[in-house]
């Protein structure tokens, strides 16, 4: 094999790498981010191979031949170019997993409890149409943001409000019903069963059997329902004080727990 055919096959494995980094980063933004691992790893394999390339081109003397610069500046343009691009998103794509998530469920922690502490000042709940109004203007600690707390969110609303208790009292209710759930919508979003579960930002980073939805209910529960089984991992408040929002580790069951099946009025 001579020296020319050698230093384009080492700057085609390197661009094909990148390629392949580039594929994982757009299967980890779109189906699971668990395909970022692997754009992190091609990433480092095409890196280490394009250096290889460069160096054997420059201190194999092809360099003065212009076949040898062509080949260097296709590995700097393109294959470096991609492989930036490939790094960059699988980056972002790991910071809005893990940020979207944590900060949803503190949001709607938030959120819940300003609910619940303005039913008690005044008697009643908002009504379902002017909801993130009242809240906003009437709960300390909350802000408009809130509401929205998903990196890269468009919608204005990040949690839908169970307008079957638009206006109602607490007391007498089911402690078991839904009082907010996670969907994406506009200001004041309310919502019931036939909305459940609606969409959100974050679902973009999760497979099938992992998606779910934050649910706050009437008693101050807070919880993550899993979509594809109706199942519930319960919020720990004894372990809010040392360890943040932590949820069990094990989801109960559709009908084992007595947030299941969901109420709504």
């Amino acid at each position: 094999m001579t020296r020319s055919t050698k230093c384009t096959l080492l700057v085609v494995i390197s661009l094909l790498t990148f390629f392949l980094a580039n594929l994982f980063n757009v299967l980890g933004a779109k189906l699971w981010i668990g395909f970022s691992p692997w754009c992190l790893l091609f990433v480092f394999v095409a890196a280490v191979v394009a250096l290889i390339a460069v160096l054997y081109i420059y201190y194999s003397g092809e360099i003065r031949n212009i076949r040898g610069k062509i080949l260097i500046l296709v590995q700097i343009l393109i294959g470096f170019y991609v492989g930036w691009n490939s790094l960059d998103g699988c980056i972002q794509n790991v910071h809005g997993y893990v940020g979207s998530t944590s900060t949803s469920q503190t949001s709607m922690q938030i959120i819940g409890n300003a609910m619940l502490s303005y039913e008690i000042k005044t008697g009643h709940l908002p009504s379902s149409n002017d909801w993130c109004d009242v809240i906003l203007s009437r709960e300390e600690k909350v802000y408009r943001e809130t509401f929205a707390p998903a990196a890269k969110q468009d919608a204005p609303c990040s949690f839908a409000f169970n307008y079957n208790l638009g206006g109602l009292p607490i007391d007498g209710l089911d402690p078991n019903t839904v009082l907010i759930f996670e969907a994406d919508g506009p200001w004041n979003f309310a919502a019931g069963p036939e909305k459940f579960p609606g969409t959100r930002y974050r679902d973009r980073y999760f497979p099938n059997k992992e998606k779910c939805v934050f649910i706050f209910f009437v008693d101050g529960t807070l919880v993550k329902y899993r979509l594809y089984d109706g199942a519930i991992a319960k919020y720990d408040k004894n372990l809010d004080s040392l360890r943040g929002f932590v949820f069990t580790k094990n989801f109960v069951p559709q009908g084992k727990t007595p947030y299941s099946p969901l109420r709504w009025k």
